[in-house]
């Protein structure tokens, strides 16, 4: 399973907090933040509400990165 997919199972289809570590610092999706397919983005202090999993993967909100870009630099700390 690739990281996308593991993020997709994670916060779509389990409905949980995805954490991770990207470039030294804390990061998280957290699936149902302000109601169903909404997601807090959360990355070195800053927070950034997105309106679908498409928004989660394409918004530039880890240091000007979307997550596709950063998928494969990042590491896992909780799920």
């Amino acid at each position: 399973m690739n990281m996308i997919e593991e993020l997709k199972e994670t916060v779509v289809a389990n409905r949980t907090l995805f954490g991770f570590l990207y470039d030294g610092k804390d990061a998280n999706i957290d699936p149902d933040y302000e109601g169903y397919d909404t997601f807090l983005l959360y990355f070195a202090g800053k927070e950034k509400v997105v309106n679908s999993f498409d928004e989660v993967l394409s918004t530039p909100f880890w240091d000007g990165h979307t997550f596709t870009e950063i998928a494969d630099t990042i590491m896992i700390t909780a799920q």
